[in-house]
């Protein structure tokens, strides 16, 4: 493993244990301070970014493999612009569609909650609109293997929000709208300077724009984006349909330790970006995928295994309340069983999008669906929140065996093509 590869890791993971720590240490501050009914709604909030956010996936994966290629065609402007562009429209449609979103929520009658909860998703839908525009900034600066610029400005910017969460919380009252202006504000302000950084660079780049950018055929993309749709909804059926289901108090706590899963499933963000680029200009992308693999399965993989065990005592320990951390041990350990169980996976998918197996990822996230959606709506009756635990774990093992079948059926097929004619 090269310097460059070992620097992209060690700076990604230094970001994501930044995130961690706020994870930890600040969301209990959070819970306590704003009181049950202001974390539900600053829970429903998040709930909605992360419906939202989650589109990402149609555009980041697409943006990182082609300016990771573009690098070495001098088109790396043009393609840029080509995706900031796509990045923007992206965020205003997501912004109408958070909007329809809210209508439906607020003719769900009690469900819907107080003015306060409302104004506080309007402005998750404004920091939507400018967080989501920012995200081609990260893209393409993973893209060019310079993460550590990435992770750099995203950690500053993510501390400087939540400190002003905290004093306006403390200063001005425990409201989900109190805790939301500071990600709007600081938000607005992180986008507009990342775009003037990006464009000063590419102006002192020597022919940054020399050629223009080719982009993918109709089709194909939009294979792609229904193979990214059906995985934010793999992602997020738990918590709509339990949203729905549960009373506020109740789905807050499933919320908590569905945080837990997804922010597992996030240590997998600096294997993403370290190695599709290198996969998407490889000699040989399936070296590179084995290594990913290796890295995955022992370096995330085996250590979340390991916590499995420990649920209860992780969950003792991490909010001091002896009644949750009993109540909520199964909940969390099926759950890291079925984050183990992506990680492992999760490096093939990288090789199916830079080969432009779109529909493969299309038919196995179509199965995974499918599959959670039945399973919560048949357990939830009778094992509460841990029916969003089984279809995750349902979910992994369909991925896993998606992933396992075509390694191997892909292997063979290349070991056929490579053997010499006329030979057994």
């Amino acid at each position: 493993m090269n310097r460059r590869i070992v620097d992209d890791l060690v700076g990604g993971y230094l970001y994501l244990g930044v995130m961690a720590l706020v994870t930890l240490f600040v969301v209990p501050i959070y819970v306590r301070w704003l009181g049950p009914a202001a974390w539900g709604s600053v829970a429903w909030c998040l709930t909605l970014q992360g419906v939202l956010f989650s589109f990402d996936a149609v555009f980041a994966p697409l943006m990182m493999r082609d300016v990771a290629r573009a690098a070495s065609t001098g088109s790396v402007a043009a393609t840029y612009a080509h995706h900031a562009r796509r990045y923007a429209r992206g965020a205003v449609r997501l912004f109408v569609l958070g909007e329809a979103i809210l209508l439906l929520f607020a003719l769900a009658g009690p469900k819907a909650g107080s003015a306060d909860t409302m104004w506080a998703l309007q402005l998750a839908l404004v920091q939507v609109l400018f967080q989501f525009a920012n995200l081609s900034a990260v893209a393409y600066w993973v893209g060019r293997q310079r993460q550590q610029v990435a992770n750099v400005r995203l950690a500053t910017f993510a501390v400087v929000k939540h400190a002003l969460a905290l004093g306006l919380i403390a200063g001005f009252g425990a409201s989900a709208v109190a805790y939301l202006v500071p990600f709007v504000l600081v938000g607005v302000v992180e986008c507009l300077a990342n775009r003037r950084h990006i464009r000063r660079a590419l102006e002192a780049e020597p022919n940054a724009a020399a050629l223009p950018h080719a982009p993918e055929a109709r089709g194909e993309l939009a294979v792609h984006a229904l193979a990214a749709l059906l995985a934010i909804a793999t992602s997020q059926v738990d918590r709509i349909l339990l949203s729905i289901a549960l009373p506020a108090d109740a789905y807050g706590r499933y919320f908590l330790l569905s945080s837990l899963l997804l922010s597992l499933l996030h240590l997998q963000m600096p294997l993403s970006r370290t190695f599709l680029p290198r996969i998407a200009t490889a000699t040989h992308p399936a070296r590179v995928v084995r290594r990913t693999l290796w890295f995955a399965a022992l370096g995330l993989a085996a250590p979340t295994v390991a916590v499995a065990f420990q649920a209860e005592r992780v969950l003792f320990w991490w909010l001091g309340d002896p009644v949750f951390a009993a109540e909520g041990a199964p909940t969390l350990r099926v759950l890291l069983v079925a984050g183990a169980l992506l990680v492992i996976s999760g490096p093939v998918t990288l090789q199916w999008l830079s080969e432009h197996r779109y529909r493969r990822q299309a038919w196995i996230q179509s199965a995974m669906l499918v599959l959670q959606a039945a399973a919560i709506l048949v357990l939830l009756p009778r094992i509460g929140m841990l029916s969003g635990a089984m279809a995750w774990l349902l979910a992994a093992l369909v991925q896993g065996i998606g992933a396992a079948y075509f390694l191997f059926r892909d292997g063979a097929d290349e070991a056929a093509r490579a053997r010499p004619a006329g030979r057994d």
